[in-house]
């Protein structure tokens, strides 16, 4: 008789508060800015976001900053928009920060409003660049 052993090693990659992802666009490059707050994926406002804050985004997400531009908010239409909190808003990024959440905001993260039209949110594109190493 013989006896085979096969075992499964699972990892969990919990992500730290104050992660940041893009959603809902074609490239793993473009979407819509989201941030992880209390287990739970949220906007950030687009009023004020500008390319400075997108640089910094696209920097702490491993891009390179050469190529940043601002699409229009309804480039990345999502299903959700509606439903999902709003952590930040009026976001004010200087080009040092390495992570949005270094950055000035005039609301405390997760009791954010959004002064601005209904539905907006901050959207990205970070270019056609290469991915840089994260130290």
């Amino acid at each position: 008789s013989t006896t085979t052993l096969v075992g499964v090693a699972c990892q969990s990659s919990i992500l730290p508060e104050g992660s940041i992802r893009l959603f809902g666009g074609s490239t793993r490059g473009e979407g819509r800015v989201e941030i992880l707050f209390n287990g739970r994926w949220g906007r950030i406002c687009s009023t004020l976001w500008d390319i400075t804050d997108g640089e910094v985004a696209c920097r702490e997400l491993g891009f390179g900053t050469d190529n940043v531009s601002i699409p229009t908010f309804d480039s990345f239409p999502g299903e959700d928009n509606n439903i999902q909190p709003i952590w930040l808003s009026e976001l004010q990024c200087s080009s040092s920060p390495q992570s949005l959440s270094e950055c000035f905001h005039l609301e405390p993260t997760g009791f954010a409003d959004c002064y601005n039209v209904f539905n907006t949110f901050a959207v990205l594109d970070c270019g056609k660049v290469v991915y840089h190493a994260l130290l």
